[in-house]
């Protein structure tokens, strides 16, 4: 992830320059401005064997003069490791464009954080009169979401899992603080020790028209009669906020596993870094049960805004 600085830049009249140096096999890389940990414009490079000279205009990137951006997120597509060296990689403003009291060239500071720390919200609702804090009914804003559907994202889902999945998946369970459920960590004997007739693991991967994020959503899911528990749900933060989890929840709630449940639990354990996770939760219309122990929606009103990602089933499809 890339910081543009907090200079006042007008960031619609300037263009990314990168000269990068590829010693394996060609790959695709998204580009991604960041405002305040949200995705609000998005594109894609790809980057030859060797070394490859680039420029990406605010157009391209899909920046307008109301969209401004704190980050730039540059990855590499899919799963597996990638290296990339960036000989150049800058900020600049359009030769036919200035700004009083600021340089050409913005300084670009490389951060090697993947999961930022995520602050609280500035002026927090009041609680409900049951005492507890208030549902988001507005998931998106319609800016956001106009953004995230342009961007046209599939979440594809499978419970048939291979070895290199399983694998993937308990690295993301071990890795993931932000976006998680449960904070329970797995080695891969206990991660098979969860499945049985009524416990599943579920793995989702996501792409959209720019690239190919890779694994990002590991879960499983108990049926318990009418109600289906998810017991553990982990969300790359390569995805956050981008409607992942209300397409997901609104899978299971529509049978993804196999019954059409009455309600969908989710068994949310706090602890000091995964507020992220319960505040998607409240997006997606979950609220606390009477003894405050589970979070749940009702199995037969639809997840609010789960029709910005499309979700596919996987065992339904062939590649």
């Amino acid at each position: 992830m890339a910081s543009m600085g907090s200079k006042p830049i007008d960031w619609s009249q300037c263009h990314l320059e990168a000269v990068i140096e590829n010693l394996r096999d060609p790959v695709g890389v998204s580009v991604e401005l960041v405002d305040e940990k949200i995705g609000v414009a998005r594109n894609a490079l790809s980057i030859p064997t060797g070394i490859s000279h680039h420029r990406l205009t605010a157009e391209e990137l899909g920046i307008r003069s109301d969209r401004t951006g704190d980050h730039l997120r540059i990855s590499a597509d899919g799963d597996d490791p990638h290296e990339l060296c960036f000989l150049r990689l800058e900020i600049l403003q359009n030769s036919d464009f200035s700004m009083s009291g600021s340089e050409n060239i913005e300084e670009i500071a490389i951060e090697s954080s993947p999961n930022p720390p995520t602050s609280s919200p500035p002026n927090p609702d009041p609680p409900n009169a049951d005492g507890h804090e208030p549902r988001d009914t507005e998931t998106f804003s319609p800016a956001h979401a106009e953004f995230l559907v342009s961007c046209e994202i599939e979440l594809r889902l499978e419970t048939n899992l291979s070895e290199t999945q399983v694998d993937r998946m308990v690295q993301l369970l071990a890795r993931s603080d932000n976006l998680n459920l449960s904070s329970r960590r797995y080695d891969k004997s206990s991660f098979m020790a969860g499945l049985s007739p009524s416990s599943t693991w579920i793995a989702g991967t996501c792409r959209d028209r720019f690239g190919d994020y890779g694994l990002v959503l590991a879960a499983r899911t108990v049926i318990n009669e009418s109600i289906l528990e998810v017991e553990d749900l982990v969300v790359s933060c390569r995805v956050a906020e981008k409607a992942i989890e209300n397409a997901f929840f609104e899978w299971l709630r529509t049978g993804g596993v196999g019954i059409k449940p009455r309600r969908v639990a989710a068994a949310f354990i706090p602890s000091p870094k995964n507020a992220p996770i319960e505040k998607s939760l409240r997006q997606c219309g979950f609220k606390p049960d009477d003894e405050d122990i589970t979070m749940w929606i009702d199995g037969s009103i639809p997840v609010p805004a789960s029709d910005i990602v499309r979700s596919v089933d996987r065992s339904q499809v062939s590649d």
